[in-house]
């Protein structure tokens, strides 16, 4: 992987000393990062990123465009989260870069003033992975791309740096300082999965920081389920979305026991935020190569398995419920994820069968 780094970091000979010694900063510890885990993603990113260092030298939009298409095509599926990682990592890093905020902008928001319910309106695709935003806020009943679902404010380590963290530190401590908040905005109850949602860790602008200033904010980025690169502009209110039926937009079902759709689209099962190993006696490989047999034999010791978890999202047994619990597999046919079906022989549905999506709160 060092070879293929050191590689990359030459096509940048083209472009300004300023511009290499910038991409290099903000890159090359992503890059060490991935070797030090031992991601194979890293390996992957490394020989797709050469066509978008290439872009570099050309417009800073067709720079972007390459950086997306060589994240997009980084690693298969059984990668799907350590790539997510890793390609956030990446792309932060770099587009970054190609837009940064102008705290003396005329009706420019201060970090300090910022509040949780705010939705915000992006110019260029870039400015989701910005560091910083203090662009006023729009209404949410207007197109938008992102809103503040938490602000706190930075303590230990992070706070006490003198300059804002690393690419790579902001990636790996989003989730400890934003998933819970995020998610008791949205209404998301623990067997409530949120599909079709990146979060994303603002800071203060570097003249902020250099003030003392160390508040955050946790953004929702509503993204495609069919091409995770594709912001979606929503004109709606995210906050308590899981207890309403539009919050089946936000949920993951599946119309089989692969083929995966957001729960407002017809489906036969929901997903009950669960998944558990593969018992190493029971793997079978990938799934899309069983036979009907196989499925069959599937379901009957690993349905099971799903059970408590069902019964948790329906807030009751499921045997005194219609439904059923239902076994799905990741492409490798290593991890068991749980959902809630459909009875036998009824047609897909759209919508959430979750209590609380009716107005539950039991």
């Amino acid at each position: 992987m060092k070879q293929r780094v050191s590689a990359g970091w030459q096509r940048l000979r083209h472009v300004s000393a300023p511009a290499r010694s910038a991409v290099a900063d903000r890159v090359r510890p992503a890059a060490r990062w991935m070797h030090r885990t031992g991601s194979t993603v890293g390996v992957h990113l490394a020989r797709r990123a050469r066509p978008a260092i290439q872009g570099a030298r050309r417009t800073s939009l067709e720079a972007r465009h390459a950086v997306g298409r060589a994240l997009r095509t980084a690693a298969s599926r059984r990668w799907r989260h350590a790539r997510a990682a890793a390609a956030t990592v990446l792309t932060v890093a770099t587009l970054s870069l190609t837009w940064q905020p102008n705290a003396t902008w005329a009706g420019a928001v201060q970090t300090i003033d910022q509040v949780v319910g705010t939705c915000h309106a992006f110019e260029t695709a870039a400015e989701q992975y910005s560091f910083s935003d203090v662009r006023p806020a729009v209404p949410c009943n207007q197109p938008h791309q992102s809103e503040t679902a938490a602000v706190g404010e930075l303590t230990g380590e992070l706070a006490d740096r003198e300059e804002r963290m690393t690419p790579e530190k902001r990636l790996m401590v989003v989730n400890d300082l934003c998933r819970g908040p995020a998610r008791k905005y949205m209404g998301a109850g623990p067997r409530d999965e949120v599909w079709g949602v990146d979060v994303m860790l603002r800071l203060p602008t570097d003249r902020e920081w250099q003030r003392g200033l160390r508040r955050y904010r946790c953004e929702l980025l509503p993204k495609s389920t069919t091409d995770p690169s594709r912001l979606l502009a929503v004109t709606d209110s995210m906050r308590d979305v899981f207890t309403e039926p539009a919050g089946a937009t936000f949920r993951r079902c599946w119309t089989d026991l692969t083929t995966e759709v957001s729960c407002d689209q017809p489906h036969r099962s929901e997903s009950v935020n669960s998944i558990a190993a593969v018992p190493e006696e029971r793997f079978a490989g990938a799934p899309a190569d069983f036979t009907a047999e196989q499925h069959a034999e599937f379901q009957r010791w690993a349905a099971p398995i799903c059970r408590p978890t069902v019964s948790e999202f329906l807030r009751q047994p499921v045997a005194e419920t219609p439904y059923r619990p239902e076994a799905h597999l990741t492409e490798d046919g290593g991890v068991i994820e749980c959902s809630v079906a459909l009875p036998d022989g009824q047609p897909l549905t759209s919508g959430s069968i979750a209590p609380s999506s009716q107005g539950d709160e039991r």
